[in-house]
């Protein structure tokens, strides 16, 4: 990125026949690493809206919560708050309850059961429930 900025700024400053020439010898040079960092611009960009489109940020956050910090309510009422938003794809909404399931499986008001209804009311496959309840059976 910092050659490309570089590169660029140089070829703002075409002056004399002797800037051209150089301009003319380099532009493939210029022209590849442009449509580099295009590309990089673009796969970020694209990157960025599906972090958003999912609020793979929160999931990603509450994934850390769930596996480093002991906050049992708060953890459960934000599953619970992920589990009913719709943007959330039903694949971060089940792996949010079994790290749940994990964490929480002997705490005394663990309610497994209570997300796992909520995963049915939100229609989440069969499949995705039972992988829960096998984990917790193991």
């Amino acid at each position: 990125m910092d050659e490309f900025q570089k590169k660029a700024k140089k070829h703002q400053k075409v002056e004399s026949i002797a800037d051209m020439k150089h301009f003319v010898e380099t532009y493939p040079l210029f022209k590849k690493l442009s449509g580099t960092v295009s590309k990089h611009v673009t796969v970020v960009g694209e990157l960025s809206s599906v972090v958003e489109k999912h609020n793979l940020l929160e999931v990603s956050e509450l994934e850390q919560e769930l596996s480093c910090q002991a906050d049992h309510s708060s953890q459960l009422q934000k599953i619970k708050t992920l589990i009913n938003n719709q943007k959330v794809r039903d694949i971060d909404t089940v792996r949010l309850v079994m790290l749940y399931a994990l964490h929480y499986e002997k705490h005394a008001n663990n309610d497994i059961n209570g997300l796992i209804e909520l995963l049915k009311k939100r229609s989440v496959s069969d499949k995705y429930i039972k992988v829960i309840v096998i984990i917790i059976i193991l």
